[in-house]
């Protein structure tokens, strides 16, 4: 049987970020490099929708370029965007594993209907217990894994109301909507990072601390924190093993 081929989107615009979020996704797929292809869509917006057809799965990172001042995307996203949502349908339509993070989860959350706010009573940046549903825990994804764990979450937007197509697999307590599967597919959307560590999200945001820190001392507060993500990190392999076996949802 040939190797799994992997298509990774990545959303940044800041270059120096791709190499590590790469890097995160490759080393928990438990796959080697050579099996995941990079899909940079800010330095090449002109692909097209059918490019995932040659891929066993699809996976898709954060972004770090929406300023999160308002629910519509900036204009820096227009290039690619459209673009974007085809490939995502199209990974729908045919039924193409996928796995997305944060930023995806976003940008999956959007194009699918779902009411997308800006709360900040749901803010969050740092660790957070997860808790999964009933369906998740029936899910097989998440078959025997224990119903609360520790993830690394960043974000302004959040995810408030799913359509009725979608099953709600995760949340926290200051985020209704941490994941979701879209029914009858393994279409999966994660609002929390199951590709972060905590060492990771401390190297990460030294580069945007201004950005998710009102003072220095907060910021100081949170590089001390020191919390075991090893479940949530897991995900992704245990989604590659799905893939591999080609388990999908029933429902």
């Amino acid at each position: 049987m040939a190797p799994l081929k992997i298509l990774l989107v990545q959303i940044r615009s800041d270059q120096s970020l791709l190499p590590a979020e790469r890097k995160e996704f490759v080393h928990f797929s438990g796959l080697v490099e050579e099996q995941i292809t990079t899909l940079d869509v800010f330095r090449a917006p002109d692909f097209q929708p059918g490019i995932i057809d040659g891929y066993d799965a699809l996976m898709m990172g954060g972004l770090s370029d929406d300023s999160s001042d308002e629910v519509e995307l900036p204009d820096i996203f227009h290039p690619f965007i459209e673009n974007l949502n085809g490939l995502m349908l199209r990974a729908i339509e045919r039924k193409i594993p996928s796995l997305l993070s944060c930023g995806g989860f976003m940008l999956a959350s959007m194009l699918l209907g779902a009411d997308v706010v800006i709360d900040p009573e749901q803010y969050e940046v740092g660790i957070y217990e997860i808790s999964l549903t009933e369906a998740a825990l029936q899910d097989p994804l998440f078959k025997g894994f224990p119903s609360h764990f520790n993830a690394v979450s960043g974000h302004h937007k959040s995810t408030v109301d799913l359509p009725s197509d979608c099953i709600r697999l995760a949340y926290s307590k200051r985020c209704p909507v941490h994941g979701f599967r879209l029914k009858e597919t393994p279409f999966y959307a994660f609002q929390f990072h199951p590709e972060i560590t905590c060492a990771n999200l401390q190297a990460r945001l030294e580069a945007y601390k201004e950005k998710y820190f009102n003072t220095e001392e907060e910021y100081q507060a949170f590089i001390h924190l020191r919390h075991n993500t090893e479940v949530a990190n897991s995900i992704i392999n245990r989604f590659v093993q799905l893939v591999e076996k080609h388990v999908q949802p029933l429902s």
